[in-house]
This record gives structure tokens, sequence and C-alpha cells, in this order.
């Protein structure tokens, strides 16, 4: 059966629900009505503003993600865009209060609520090991000394899940994976371009933050870099907005964002399909980037000095980390007294409380800090265990990729890993962006007809779209 209204089982190992099958028609029908919206918007924004476009395009995406619900391609094209634009939104839009804050968290929990079989169905070892650890953090709310933010770290979690749903939905669609890549690394792009020329008239926006508004746009490439058309540059183009996106990462000043967009330009490269494309990517993604970010001067300079500040041995280690390093080894020392974890959420109470230790320096003494870093923070709060269970679930992915090396799918397993790795080495489970990307990689990892590596021929009786630049 090939009519939008016939059903089937998808090949999902999570999922074997009935479901609508979508018509290849559906992204190449709405994938260009919002990739035009997400280049024009953010540059309308040069004149109505930053913030006002960024509640256009987030409306937006929270009506693809509502009527896909009825429509899978539009859900995972409007996800794509939500997840995308999630540093910025909680920054700019989202900002009074606990509910507006978690707003994408509360519809991801909703689209839960509606679709409970699907999740009661999932048997796939990363949805297996993720809900393990969703139970641990649950156990520790019954000891927490913040439960606000416990419950918070909760709802970060469990939004896997709910992009997971999304993008299982259309596991055998490759043209709709294509396009959310187009669609999300245009709104990088541009909307990282808009950002910098406005910045000085937007309320300050934390760099670590910022940077993950590009870089989950380089995820969303990462994740259809496989799908593009054969014929064409589609590999090509979506290379070269990863570098201009990449260009935004830099100029941020955020090193360990930075570290990450690089090893996503690293699996690009080995992507591709086309030695041609290869060698094409890297001379003009070279260009590319050494034209844009010298015309950003002033953000250039202090790009250029927090790297160099990184590497320079006159300052000290907190310094280089901007106390990165004074939170792990006190994270260190809350779990050394509580073994079984402070309670989920209860980092910044307890660092504010650890008192003196000589080999801490005093940074921020008596002060609430968070842990800025996923693996700090589940070991202080969900102990050892917790520590345990997210290792097993980053790790999981190189795993799953192993077991699947004949169909080429190990590099995007290693991928990912490596990111989950150097990810949560400085930020925490709040980032839409890792959550996007792991979802992503699931639905890939257990597709029982995945995307053609770079190398296979085309299967028989597959057709692809032709490119779209």
């Amino acid at each position: 059966m090939t009519t939008a209204t016939a059903t089937e089982r998808i090949p999902f190992a999570g999922v074997q629900g009935l479901v609508r099958r979508t018509p290849v028609t559906r992204p190449e029908r709405w994938g260009p009505f919002l990739l035009v919206c997400s280049l024009l918007c953010p540059m309308a924004g040069l004149l109505v503003g930053l913030k006002a476009a960024l509640a256009v395009l987030t409306a937006l995406g929270f009506a693809a993600a509502i009527y896909g619900l009825m429509e899978p391609s539009v859900g995972l094209l409007g996800i794509s865009m939500l997840c995308t634009m999630d540093p910025l939104s909680r920054a700019l839009l989202f900002t009074s209060g606990p509910f507006p804050w978690n707003t994408f968290n509360y519809w991801l929990l909703i689209v839960l609520f509606i679709s409970i079989s699907f999740l009661l169905k999932l048997n796939d070892p990363q949805s297996r090991i993720l809900q393990l650890f969703v139970l641990l953090m649950g156990f520790g709310l019954l000891f927490t000394p913040q439960l606000k933010e416990g419950i918070e770290t909760i709802l970060n979690v469990i939004s896997f899940f709910g992009i997971l749903y999304y993008f299982s939905r259309n596991n055998r669609n490759e043209s709709v994976w294509y396009w959310q890549a187009l669609v999300a690394g245009t709104l990088g792009a541009a909307g990282g371009l808009v950002y910098y020329i406005e910045s000085v008239h937007l309320p300050p926006v934390n760099a670590n933050t910022w940077a993950y508004f590009p870089l989950t746009a380089i995820f969303a490439i990462c994740l259809g870099i496989r799908s593009a058309p054969r014929r064409g540059s589609g590999q090509l183009f979506l290379g070269l907005i990863a570098v201009l996106n990449l260009v935004w990462i830099f100029l941020s000043g955020s090193r360990g964002t930075l570290l990450t967009g690089v090893i996503c330009m690293v699996f690009l490269v080995f992507s591709m399909r086309k030695n041609s494309h290869r060698f094409a990517y890297v001379v003009a993604g070279a260009l590319l980037a050494l034209f844009v970010t010298f015309k950003f001067n002033q953000q250039n300079d202090i790009a250029f000095r927090r790297l160099d500040k990184l590497f320079n041995s006159d300052v000290s280690l907190v310094g280089r980390t901007s106390g990165r390093s004074e939170l792990a080894l006190g994270g260190w020392y809350i779990f050394l007294d509580h073994p079984l974890g402070i309670g989920t959420g209860g980092f910044a109470t307890a660092w504010a409380r650890i008192g003196f230790r000589q080999e801490l320096t005093g940074f921020d003494y008596g002060v609430s800090k968070e842990a800025h870093s996923g693996w700090i923070k589940a070991l202080a709060e969900n102990g050892f265990l917790g520590l345990i269970v997210i290792a097993l679930f980053a790790g999981s992915f190189a795993f799953a990729g192993w077991e699947r090396r004949r169909r080429g799918l190990f590099p995007l397993g290693l991928f990912t890993t490596l990111v989950l790795s150097i990810g949560w080495l400085s930020t925490e489970f709040g980032s839409k962006g890792l959550w996007f990307l792991t979802a992503g990689a699931t639905a890939l990892l257990h597709m029982k007809v995945p995307p053609a590596s770079p190398h296979a021929p085309p299967r028989a009786g597959h057709s692809r779209p032709e490119a779209a630049p």
C-alpha cells in the first residue's frame, strides 16, 4: 500500500505500533516552505528585531509539531526547528517562571502521554538504559534538597523520548531526513548571522548556551547527510551550511562546543560520497570560515583570547577552565560524602554547603552553582549508579554501530558516543541539541533499512528526491 491512508508496521526496534505512512511528497511540499521561512524570518529580524522573528519561528515550529501528530514528516521538520531554536527561545522568549522556561518540555511530555503505547513498546538498548536512568533520578527526588530543580532535570532527560517519537515515525522516509537537515542548518546559519549583527540590542546570553543554537543545526546536518540525493550537490551544500554554523560557534568563544563542532566536521567529511565533494568542502569551507570570521573582528578577538587562555600556563587551571575544574573537584567531594548521591537537582545546594576543603581554591565559595557537566551532575546527584548508567547510555551508540558495521553505521554510533562524552564535560542535561542527536541516532541505528552508506550502490527500486540547492 502506498497511499497516504495506508498503514503498516514500521521496522524500528522500539516501535511496532501501527502508524500512518507518509508519502515521500510530504517533505518535498512542506520542506521548501519551512526552508524559506527559516531563511527569511531571521533576515526580517534585522528590521523588526530578532526576538520578534524568533517568536514567529517558534510559533511556526510548534504548529508543525502539533500538525505532525497527524502528518509525521511535518512533525519532524517542526521538532528539528524547535530543538535548534531552544537555546535562544529559553534565553529570549521563555524567560519568566518555570512554566514558560519548560514550554518545549511540556509539549514533549504531552506527546508521550498521547502516545503512551509508544513509550511502553520501546525495546532498543538506548531507550531501555535511559528509562533506567529516569527511574534512578525519580528515586533521587525522595531525598533531594531541591525538588523543583530535580523535576526540571527529569523533564529535560525524558524529552529524548518525545523527540524519538517524531524520528521513529519517519524512519522509512529518507526525504524528510534530508529536508530537516536543510531547514535546521539554514535556520542556524541565518539566525547566527542576525544574532551577531543584532547582539548589541539583545539581552546578554551565556555564550555556552547560545553556541548550542548553531551546534544543534550541525547535528541535524549530521543526521541528514547520508539521505541527501545522490545526484546534485546536496551533500556539499549541507557541508557548507555546517561550516557557517561552525563559524558562529567559534565566534561565541565556547571552547567545549567548538571541539564538538570540529568532531562534527570530521564526521561530515567521511560521510560524503564523492572525493570531489570532500575536496571542495574542505577548500570552500576554509575560505568561507576565514571570510566570515574576519568580518566580525570584535567577536573574533574575543574567541582567540579565550582559546589562548585555555593553553596559557601562566593562568591557573581554575582560570583556564572558567571554574569548571573546581566544580568537578567539588562534585567529587560531594560524591565521596554521598556515594548514593545528594538527590536529583541538589548539586547547587550541596556546592553552597560544601565547606572548606584543602584542595579547593575558594572559587564561588558559599554560592549556589550548577555542575555545568552531565558527568559530574550524575555522579554527585545520583551516585556511582547514576554515572554508570549514563556511561552505558553514551557507550551504547558505539556498540550498536559496531554491531551494524556492515550497514555502514559504525561511524554514526562512534560519532554519537564521542559527542556525548565531550558534550557532557561542559553542559548538563538541559541541552535539546544532545537529545535531538541521540534520538535521531537511535532511530537510524535501529532502522531495518538505513540510509545508504557513502559508497554503497543505490538500492533496487529506491528513488531519492533531486537536490534542492
